[in-house]
C-alpha cells in the first residue's frame, strides 16, 4: 500500500510536468495544434523508451526497489531543471523557436529535436517507473495483479497532477510553483523510497519461462498476440478519442482552459476505476482475451452512443445545471461542474470499459518471471499507438472525416478489433463481439450527417458553411431580422467569436483606426487573430498602408473570409494583394519575423480560451514592442464584459508596465480598447473623404467621434493599477476566475467624467469644440450601460432614451450612438423593406385577434419592424412621423407602458400639451413599476406647463 501511495504521487507530478511544459513552450513555439501535438507525441514517446529501456532492466535487477528511487531521484532533478528552463529561460527558447522557424520546411523536424532534447531525460524516467515496480511487486507471483494495481494507483495520482495545476496551484501561486512541488513530490517518493528499500533483500531474477507455459505453446503465442493487437489499438482508440472529445468540450462546455482539466480527469478516473473494478476477476479468469475482447467490443459501441443523443443532451444538460441568465462568464467551481457534466456523458462508460479490459489484456500477456519486460512491451505498444492515434485524427481524420466520422472511424476500429481476436477464442465470445460490430455499424449509418453540428451551433443563428479541421470547427451562420439577413457570425467553438454586428464593426474598426491615425506614416501592421475581418478592413481603408501581416492560428476560420465578405458588399480583405496570411500563432510570429511594424493590433478570443493569457501578459507586450518601427503603436482588445475588475486591471496593469504612453479608449457597449507606444500619443484628425466614409461604414460617424473616445489618459490608468499585480506568464489568473462574473457589474463605472481628457490626444488642427462634443457624447453612453439592463423595458426607455437623446442631438452623424439604442441605420433599412413586401399595411392594420394563424408569425415580425421605425423617428426628432407610426401600431400588453410613453412624448414636442399629459396618465395606469409611474405622473404635470422643453421626455 505504501508502494502504491507513492506511485500515485509522482503520476501527479508527471502530469503536472506535461501540463506546465505544454503551456511554457506554447508562449514560445507557438500554441498551434502542430506545436502542441508535438509536444505530447514527444512526451509520450520518451514514456515509451522508459518502458522497454527499463522494463527489460527492471527483470535483470537484484534491487529493483532501489532503482526505482533512483529514477524518482533523476525525475526530480531533471523534470525541475526542465520546468525552471522553460519557464524562465525566455531569451534562450525564443531563440531556439528563430532556429526551428529558419528551418523552413524541416521547421516540424527541428521543434520535433528540439523538444525531444529537452524532454527526453526525465520522461524516459518516468517511463520506467511503472515497469521497474512491477518487475519488484510481481516477483512473488501473480504479476497481472501487481500490474493492474500499479495503473490504477498511477492513474488515480494523474488525475491529482490534471486537477491541482489549474484549479489550485497556478491561480493562486504560479506555474514555477507548480514546478516545484512537483519536483518536491518525485524527491519525497524517493526519500521514503530509500528507507523503504534499505531493507531490499537481494532477489536472484530468472529469464527461463516457467515449465508449465511450455505447453500448448502455439495457441498460448496466438493469444498473446491478440492481447497485444488489443491493447495498440486501445491506446490508438484511447488518444483518438481524447482529441475528439476535447474538441466536443470546446463546444459545448462554458470556459476551455480548465474543462480539458476536468476532461482528463475523468478519462483517468474512469480508467483506474474500471481496472479496479475488474483486476480480480481477471487474475482468476481462465479466458482473459475472451472476456478483453467482448469489453473491447462494447467501448466501440458506447463510445458511438453519446452522438445519438448529443442534441438533447445540450437541453438536458441545461436544465439539470441551469446558468442563470445575469452569469457572463462562470467561476471556477461552477466551470468544472458544466465541464464534469459534459465529459460524464462523453467519456464515462467508454473510459470505465477501456479500463476494464486492461486487466484482462495484461493477464492474457504477463507471464511470471519477466513482469518488467513484459509489462514494459505492452505499455509501449500502448503508448506509441496513442501517440499514432492523436496524430492520425488530429491531423488527417478531423480535417478530412470530419468529427463525426472520426468518432464512427474508432468506434469501428475498436469493434472490429475485438471481433479479429474472438476468433482464437471461443465460438460464442466471437459472436458477442461481432454484434457489438454489427451494432456500430448501424448506429454509425442511422445518425444524420448533421448530428454533432446540431450539438454544436446553438447561438440561434442559420449556418451556412462549416470547415472541420485540426485545429477546430468553425462555422458561418447568419442572423435574420424581420425577415431579412441582418449580420454573419463566425461560431467558434460553437459560440459566437465574431460578427458582422454593428458594434462588433464599430470596437474592432477602433482598434484600427485608432492606431492608423496614431502612428506617424503607417505603411506597414500586423493584425493577430482574423475573426470575420473587420479589423483588417478597417486597417486597409487607410492608403499610407503598404502592407497588412495577418497572423491567425485557424485556417478554418481564415477559410470562411469570403461569407462575410459577402454579408459586406463583397469586401474579401484576403483578396487584398497588400495582405500576407501567416498560418500561426501571433505571438510566435512576433518572436520569429524581424519585421518592423508601424501598428501591431489584437483581437484575442475571450480569456476563457486556452492561451489566451499569453496574448494579454506583460510578456507579450515585451516582445510586441521590440517589433515596433519608430513612433510604432499597439492596441489591443479589452472585453471587459467577461472580467472581473480585478482582472481588468492585471490586464491594464500588463499594458502600462510595457508601454510608456498609453490611454484607454471606448469602443463599443463593454468593448474597451487600449492605446500605447514608446512615444506620446497623438491623434492625427481624418481629412481624407474616402476614410470618412470608411468611419462611417464602421458605425464611428466622424473622426471627431473617434478623438472623442478616450475614457482614461495614461496618468488615469497607471493611477488606477499601481497596486494591481501585472498579469503574467507565470501567473495567468484571467484564466481561473475565481467567481462568478454578474452582470450589471461594469468596469466603466469607476471612471470619473471629465470630457477634458480626449483634448490630451488631438493634434492641434484637430476641432476642439467638436471633440469635446464627441467626448460628453462617449461619457453618455458610460454611464448609460448600466441602464440597458433595467426591468421593465419602459422604465429603460424613460432614462436610457433620454440620456442618449441629448447626446444624438449633438453628434446625430454617430451610428454607434443609434446602435445603443438599437434604431441603427441598418434595423431601418431592413424594417422598411419588410413593411414595403405586398399586403404588409394590410396586415398592420388588423387587429391581433382578427389574424389567421397562419399569419400570425409575419404579423409580430410586421409590428417589431413598426416599433423600431417609429422609435427611430422619435429619437431623429421628426415627432410628427413617429406618432403617426405609433398610432398604427396594436402593441402587446407588456408594450402598452412604453407606448404611451412615447405617444406622450411626441404629443408633448407638437404642442399638444392637454392630450399629452392624458398619454402620460396612460403610461403611468398601465405600468406596474412604482419609479416608472411616479416619474409619468411628474411628467403629465409639467406637460400643461407653458415653455418649451429640451426633450419631450
Amino acid at each position: 500500500m505504501l508502494v502504491l501511495g507513492l506511485v500515485a504521487i509522482s503520476g501527479a507530478a508527471s502530469l503536472t510536468y506535461e501540463l506546465l511544459w505544454i503551456r511554457a513552450l506554447g508562449r514560445h513555439f507557438g500554441t498551434t495544434t502542430l506545436a502542441i501535438t508535438t509536444v505530447v507525441a514527444t512526451f509520450m514517446a520518451g514514456l515509451g523508451i522508459g518502458y522497454v529501456w527499463f522494463g527489460r532492466r527492471a527483470d535483470q535487477s537484484r534491487y529493483p526497489f532501489r532503482l526505482y528511487q533512483r529514477l524518482e531521484l533523476s525525475i526530480a532533478a531533471a523534470g525541475l531543471a526542465v520546468s525552471l528552463f522553460l519557464l524562465r529561460a525566455d531569451a534562450a527558447l525564443d531563440a531556439l523557436a528563430r532556429l526551428c522557424a529558419a528551418a523552413g520546411p524541416f521547421g516540424a523536424a527541428c521543434m520535433l529535436l528540439v523538444f525531444a532534447l529537452l524532454m527526453l531525460l526525465p520522461t524516459i524516467a518516468m517511463g520506467g517507473t511503472v515497469p521497474v515496480l512491477a518487475s519488484a511487486l510481481g516477483r512473488g507471483g501473480r504479476p497481472a495483479h501487481a500490474l493492474s494495481l500499479l495503473y490504477a494507483s498511477n492513474t488515480l495520482g494523474a488525475i491529482a497532477g490534471a486537477l491541482g495545476p489549474d484549479f489550485v496551484i497556478i491561480p493562486r501561486w504560479g506555474m514555477t510553483t507548480a514546478g516545484w512541488l512537483a519536483a518536491l513530490g518525485n524527491l519525497g517518493v524517493a526519500l521514503i523510497m530509500r528507507r523503504y528499500s534499505g531493507d531490499e533483500v537481494a532477489v536472484e531474477s530468472s529469464d527461463a519461462t516457467a515449465p508449465e507455459l511450455e505447453t500448448g505453446v502455439e495457441r498460448v503465442s496466438a493469444q498473446r498476440l491478440a492481447a497485444l493487437v488489443l491493447s495498440a489499438c486501445s491506446g490508438f482508440c484511447a488518444l483518438g478519442l481524447e482529441v475528439l472529445w476535447s474538441r466536443t468540450l470546446q463546444h459545448w462546455a462554458s470556459a476551455l482552459v480548465t474543462s480539458f482539466a476536468v476532461l482528463l480527469a475523468m478519462y483517468l478516473a474512469a480508467l483506474a476505476l474500471g481496472a479496479f473494478l475488474t483486476e480480480r476477476m481477471a487474475v482468476r479468469a481462465r479466458q482473459p482475451l475472451a472476456a478483453a475482447c467482448v469489453l473491447t467490443g462494447l467501448t466501440g459501441l458506447c463510445a458511438l452512443l453519446p452522438l445519438r443523443a448529443a442534441p438533447a443532451w445540450r437541453d438536458v444538460e441545461r436544465a439539470w445545471w441551469p446558468r442563470p441568465e445575469d452569469i457572463r462568464r462562470l467561476g471556477l467551481a461552477r466551470e468544472a461542474i458544466d465541464a464534469l457534466l459534459h465529459a460524464g456523458f462523453l467519456e464515462l462508460t467508454p473510459c470505465l470499459l477501456m479500463g476494464a479490459t486492461f486487466p484482462f489484456v495484461a493477464a492474457a500477456w504477463l507471464a511470471d518471471g519477466k513482469a518488467g519486460a513484459r509489462s514494459g512491451q505492452l505499455f509501449v505498444v500502448n503508448t506509441f499507438a496513442g501517440v499514432l492515434g492523436s496524430l492520425v485524427v488530429g491531423f488527417w481524420w478531423l480535417p478530412d472525416l470530419g468529427e463525426q466520422w472520426s468518432y464512427a472511424a474508432l468506434a469501428l476500429a475498436l469493434a472490429s478489433a475485438a471481433a479479429l481476436c474472438a476468433l482464437v477464442s471461443a465460438r460464442v465470445i466471437a459472436a458477442v463481439s461481432g454484434a457489438c460490430l454489427a451494432g456500430v455499424i448501424g448506429l454509425t449509418l442511422a445518425l444524420p450527417a448533421s448530428q454533432l453540428f446540431q450539438a454544436h451551433f446553438r447561438s440561434g443563428g442559420h449556418v451556412l458553411a462549416v470547415k472541420e479541421g485540426a485545429t477546430t470547427t468553425a462555422a458561418a451562420a447568419a442572423r435574420f431580422l424581420y425577415g431579412e439577413p441582418y449580420n454573419m457570425e463566425l461560431l467558434t467553438p460553437g459560440v459566437s467569436m465574431s460578427s458582422t454586428h454593428s458594434m462588433a464593426r464599430r470596437y474592432m474598426s477602433v482598434m484600427a483606426h485608432a492606431a492608423m491615425l496614431t502612428a506617424p506614416q503607417p505603411e506597414r501592421a500586423l493584425l493577430i487573430c482574423y475573426g470575420v475581418g473587420n479589423t483588417a478592413r478597417a486597417l486597409l481603408a487607410h492608403p499610407s498602408l503598404k502592407e497588412l501581416d495577418i497572423a491567425d492560428t485557424s485556417s478554418e476560420v481564415l477559410s470562411l473570409s469570403s461569407h462575410f465578405a459577402a454579408a459586406l458588399d463583397g469586401d474579401d480583405p484576403l483578396r487584398d494583394p497588400r495582405t500576407h496570411v501567416f498560418v500561426d500563432d501571433g505571438r510566435h510570429h512576433l518572436i520569429t519575423s524581424d519585421a518592423r511594424y508601424d501598428v501591431i493590433t489584437a483581437e484575442p478570443p475571450p480569456p476563457n480560451h486556452a492561451a489566451v493569457a499569453n496574448l494579454y501578459s506583460r510578456e507579450f507586450y515585451r516582445i510586441a514592442r521590440r517589433r515596433l518601427a519608430a513612433g510604432g503603436v499597439i492596441t489591443q482588445w479589452l472585453p471587459v464584459f467577461q472580467l472581473s475588475d480585478d482582472d481588468a486591471r492585471s490586464m491594464i496593469a500588463a499594458f502600462v508596465a510595457e508601454l510608456p504612453h498609453t490611454a484607454l479608449l471606448y469602443g463599443a457597449e463593454e468593448h474597451l480598447v487600449l492605446i500605447g507606444s514608446a512615444e506620446p500619443l497623438h491623434m492625427r484628425p481624418v481629412l481624407d473623404e474616402t476614410l470618412m466614409r470608411a468611419l462611417r461604414k464602421s458605425y464611428i460617424g466622424s473622426a471627431e467621434d473617434l478623438l472623442g473616445s478616450v475614457v482614461q489618459t495614461d496618468a488615469e490608468l497607471r493611477a488606477s493599477v499601481s497596486k494591481t499585480r501585472p498579469l503574467s506568464d507565470d501567473l495567468p489568473s484571467i484564466q481561473y476566475p475565481r467567481e462568478d462574473v454578474r452582470g450589471g457589474t461594469f468596469f466603466t463605472n469607476t471612471f470619473k467624467t471629465n470630457p477634458a481628457r480626449a483634448l490630451s490626444l488631438i493634434t492641434a488642427d484637430a476641432d476642439r469644440g467638436r471633440t469635446h462634443r464627441a467626448a460628453t457624447a462617449t461619457q453618455a453612453v458610460l454611464t448609460s450601460l448600466p441602464l440597458r439592463e433595467l426591468a421593465p423595458t419602459e422604465l429603460r426607455e424613460l432614462t436610457l432614451g433620454r440620456l442618449l437623446a441629448r447626446s444624438l442631438g449633438e453628434n446625430p452623424d454617430d451610428q454607434g450612438l443609434w446602435a445603443l439604442l438599437a434604431v441603427d441605420i441598418d434595423r431601418a433599412h431592413l424594417a422598411e423593406r419588410a413593411l414595403s413586401r405586398p399586403g404588409a399595411s394590410q396586415l398592420i392594420a388588423k387587429a391581433v385577434a382578427e389574424i389567421p394563424a397562419a399569419e400570425r408569425a409575419r404579423y409580430f415580425v410586421l409590428q417589431d419592424a413598426l416599433w423600431m421605425l417609429a422609435r427611430r423617428a422619435f429619437y431623429a426628432r421628426d415627432y410628427a412621423r413617429a406618432l403617426d407610426l405609433f398610432q398604427q401600431l396594436h402593441p402587446e400588453a407588456s408594450d402598452t407602458a412604453k407606448h404611451w410613453l412615447f405617444v406622450a412624448g411626441c404629443l408633448r414636442a407638437l404642442n399638444r400639451a392637454e392630450e399629452s399629459a392624458r398619454a402620460f396618465g396612460s403610461a403611468a395606469a398601465t405600468s406596474s413599476n412604482p419609479a416608472f409611474r411616479e416619474a409619468c405622473t411628474a411628467l403629465a404635470g409639467r406637460a400643461a406647463l407653458a415653455g418649451t422643453w429640451d426633450l419631450p421626455l
